[in-house]
C-alpha cells in the first residue's frame, strides 16, 4: 500500500505489506507488517555519500573563488608593473636611454641587457 511505519519516507524500515492467500478457492487479503533491514544500511550509505558530496561541493567552490581571486590579483599586478615600466622608460630613460639599451641588446643577450 505504500504506507511506512518506522524510518524515513525515502528509506522506510517497517512497512505494511498486502498479499493474497487462496484458501478453499477464495482469495483472502492479508495485511502484515514487513521489516526492511537493508534500508537501514542504505540510509547510512546515502547519508555518508550526501555529506561527502556537500564537502566536495564546498571544497570546489572554495577552489573556484580562490582561482578567480588569484587571477584578478595577478592581472592587477601585471597592469601595475606595466604602468611602472612605462613610467620608468618615459620619465627616466627617455630616448637616449632606450637607444643605449637597444644597442646593448644587439651586442649582448637580452638576459644581460634586462639585468
Amino acid at each position: 500500500r505504500g504506507e511506512y511505519i518506522v524510518g524515513s519516507r525515502i528509506f522506510p524500515i517497517s512497512v505494511y505489506c498486502d498479499f493474497n492467500i487462496i484458501k478453499i478457492g477464495q482469495p483472502t487479503l492479508y495485511t502484515v507488517q514487513c521489516l526492511l533491514p537493508m534500508n537501514v544500511f542504505n540510509e547510512k550509505i546515502f547519508t555518508i555519500i550526501w555529506f561527502w558530496l556537500v564537502f566536495l561541493t564546498l571544497t570546489n567552490l572554495k577552489s573556484v573563488l580562490l582561482t578567480i581571486l588569484r587571477n584578478l590579483y595577478s592581472k592587477r599586478e601585471r597592469f601595475k608593473r606595466h604602468i611602472l615600466v612605462k613610467r620608468f622608460v618615459f620619465d627616466y630613460l627617455s630616448a637616449d636611454g632606450i637607444l643605449i639599451l637597444r644597442l646593448i641588446s644587439e651586442n649582448i643577450s637580452d638576459l644581460l641587457t634586462s639585468e
